[in-house]
């Protein structure tokens, strides 16, 4: 019975003008998982009969790969493999647009006896057929054949082409057979196929070693031209536009890590554009149609100690060849050099496994998966990712298991080689995020960072982050509008400052360090606002961190980031309950890391348990924890607008401030020696009465004992002015 095995590779391509007659190339394949012809059907029986081997390899015996790390091999070490047939075919390619047309693959072969099956190829021209008989010399050796179709006078102006190649064990005439069925240990390669042609009637930008009709930079918007880059590198630097871009021949790009290229259509290229990054500045290329071949994202990557959450910027490469790639620079685990600093998270028991460059070589590093990453030293930080730019919506799945610690949490990341729009991400998804977790959970290397619709970060390319899903089974949605055009630092150093936010720091003098975030936002409420108040992290619940408490409704989240409407800061102002988790024994400082509310805002930290107040935009909190600090109770933070605190007004007669907190009421402003402090409760019965000693300007008064309700405080000095204030205790 007849064998015979068929490879159909399918031609995928948007065709972009170019050229004034130079050669760009069309289409490739190098079985490295990333050409432009896609692997579409490979037979998954019969290739391994008899130790027969038809398929990707990466060697046979002495053979090796032309191109890449991977070829399409034949072993058949039968004598007498009579009837056996094996045929690669790729589809019809249309070319009718192309000028000077050529087909080009390398061959290996090597044997025992130096008698080869009969071997060829079929070239089919606009349904015309015609045999290429490939030459053996010798029990080993390699060739190269070009195809130039300009070869073939008849068809002066083909429209269709297509290839096969054949291996013909039959007896038979050439080159339908042989006359000798004594092989011997016959090993075949094939590699590195292509297709290249040139388009005239281009009008573009063209680079050949240095730019032809304008440069790209030139361009705004509307003055955006298609490109082709055939001959030489050209570094993309700055904002730069064009309509379609085409890198072929010996042509090769870059765009450097601080830059941003935009493609208004399409992009083709054939692994010759590289996408630079730093540790604070990525590369972005934004492609708005379809994306052609394969590309390679150069990502930098935190170190060995401090680890990094990281995705593909770029899709379809197995871990295997990436791992190979990378070889010098991966962290290994152990003293095994194969088990990398590497792979994806796994929910039950909630660990980060670490592939196996061999045994896991065959994973597909997948489209907004994430995974734990590490260099092995802080000089070269950079991992190089290869494969195909992902241009469209992209649904990637999520889920709550049913049981566990990290039950809830899933590492993703952005799958694009542009900045993620944070906030419009959250907000599309937040209600398939789990209550009081609407957000991305960030880690630096240190902590864990959260971002939702609050704030105004854009995720850099290749950056991995985690969710919490309340659902069993979902999809967190990427949506192609939620591409950036420009970014800057990756979400995990840096952020645009915000509008309406303070930031409050919580640092020990052992160099630990945490912040929250309170936004406002007239969209919010001072309850639950699902996207806008999200929980620290599940990991951050011990050890050291500071959070705050809803003001109304649940009290049992541990915010990062509030979000409260502004009225919450005018007229009575805002007690805002702080948590804060730390060691015993440690100096602790609290202080503002970012303030950009209004210049007359009042910011103060209450400190229940030493009774002390302190104005945070004037200095920072420092104590020294006698007993470890295990959440709220302690600290209340007081934030009010227009120097107004709770309900109390400002005295502008003696410029006095009246301040309420849960234990007691300060007074500040200047108090003159032997000036009288009266406290009333409601039913007008006197309950404190307090004469200064000395000049102060500020005084507190011991609400220890005081009942929940309001207070007249009458202030009078010794030449007879007064003032009277009414407070209200909580």
């Amino acid at each position: 019975m007849k064998k015979i095995y068929y490879l159909l590779l399918v031609f995928l391509l948007t065709i972009t003008h170019s050229s004034f007659g130079q050669e760009i190339t069309v289409a490739t394949q190098s079985f490295e998982g990333v050409g432009n012809w896609d692997l579409n059907e490979i037979p998954d029986t019969g290739t391994t009969q008899n130790n027969v081997i038809w398929g990707k390899v990466s060697s046979l015996s002495t053979l090796v790969p032309s191109a890449g790390n991977q070829f399409w091999g034949l072993k058949n070490p039968l004598t007498n493999p009579n009837n056996s047939v094996y045929t690669l075919a790729y589809e019809s390619l249309a070319i009718d647009e192309y000028e000077d047309v050529k087909i080009s693959f390398d061959y290996m072969y090597e044997s025992t006896s130096s008698i080869f099956p009969s071997t060829y190829a079929t070239l089919n021209i606009d349904d015309t057929v015609y045999y290429i008989v490939l030459q053996f010399s010798g029990n080993t050796g390699s060739n190269s054949i070009t195809i130039d179709l300009n070869d073939y006078p008849a068809h002066p102006n083909p429209t269709n082409v297509s290839l096969s190649i054949v291996v013909n064990y039959n007896i038979g005439p050439p080159p339908f057979g042989n006359a000798s069925n004594l092989y011997t240990n016959v090993n075949l390669g094939f590699d590195n196929f292509k297709v290249k042609g040139s388009i005239t009637g281009f009008t573009g930008f063209i680079y050949d070693n240095g730019w032809m009709n304008g440069t790209p930079e030139d361009s705004n918007a509307s003055q955006a031209k298609d490109a082709i880059i055939v001959a030489g590198n050209y570094e993309f630097t700055g904002i730069t536009r064009v309509k379609s871009l085409t890198i072929s021949g010996t042509g090769s790009a870059t765009v450097a890590e601080n830059a941003t290229l935009y493609i208004a259509n399409d992009l083709l290229v054939d692994d010759n554009l590289i996408v630079n990054s730093t540790s604070n500045s990525y590369g972005s290329l934004y492609v708005n149609g379809s994306s052609t071949g394969s590309m390679t994202y150069n990502l930098w990557v935190k170190e060995y100690d401090t680890n990094d959450l990281v995705t593909a910027p770029v899709y379809g490469e197995d871990f295997g060849t990436f791992a190979s790639r990378n070889e010098t620079k991966l962290a290994t685990s152990g003293s095994n050099s194969r088990v990398k600093e590497f792979g994806p998270f796994i929910k039950n028991p909630g660990v980060y496994l670490k592939w196996d460059s061999l045994n896991e070589k065959d994973e597909i590093l997948e489209t907004a998966e994430g995974y734990r990453a590490a260099t092995k030293t802080t000089s070269d930080n950079i991992l190089s990712f290869k494969g195909l730019n992902h241009t469209t919506n992209y649904n990637k799945s999520v889920e709550h298991a049913p049981a566990g610690a990290a039950s809830q949490w899933n590492l993703i990341g952005n799958p694009y080689t542009t900045y993620l729009n944070i906030p419009e991400f959250v907000n599309y998804n937040k209600s398939k995020m789990e209550n009081g977790k609407g957000g991305v959970y960030a880690y630096n290397g240190t902590n864990w960072t959260v971002y939702n619709e609050s704030s105004t970060t854009h995720m850099a390319p290749g950056q991995g982050f985690y969710i919490a899903t309340q659902l069993t089974s979902t999809t967190m949605n990427f949506i192609r509008g939620m591409r950036e055009v420009q970014g800057g630092d990756d979400f995990i150093a840096g952020r645009t400052t915000a509008p309406s936010l303070l930031t409050l720091n919580l640092s020990t003098s052992a160099e630990e360090k945490h912040s929250t975030e309170i936004y406002f936002n007239d969209e919010t409420t001072l309850g639950l606002d699902q996207g806008f108040d999200s929980s620290i992290f599940g990991n951050n619940a011990s050890g050291f961190t500071m959070f705050t408490q809803l003001v109304e409704s649940n009290p049992s989240y541990k915010l990062a980031i509030q979000t409260m409407p502004n009225t919450a800061l005018d007229n009575e102002g805002t007690a805002i309950p702080l948590g804060i988790i730390a060691p015993k024994g440690q100096q602790i400082t609290i202080d503002i890391k970012e303030n950009t509310l209004n210049s007359t805002a009042t910011i103060i930290l209450e400190d229940t348990k030493t009774n002390t107040w302190t104005t945070l935009t004037d200095k920072a909190y420092v104590f020294t924890a006698e007993e470890s600090l295990n959440g709220l109770g302690r600290f209340i933070l007081h934030v009010s607008d227009a120097n107004r605190l709770s309900i109390v007004e400002k005295n502008t007669l003696e410029s006095l401030q009246f301040f309420t907190g849960n234990k007691s009421i300060k007074i500040k402003g200047n108090l003159e020696k032997n000036t009288k402090i009266i406290v009333y409760d409601i039913q007008g019965r006197q309950i404190n009465n307090s004469v200064l000693s000395n000049s102060v300007n500020e005084y507190t008064i011991n609400a220890n004992n005081y009942s929940s309700g309001i207070y007249i405080v009458k202030v009078e000095n010794q030449v007879g002015n007064r003032t009277t204030k009414r407070v209200i205790l909580k």
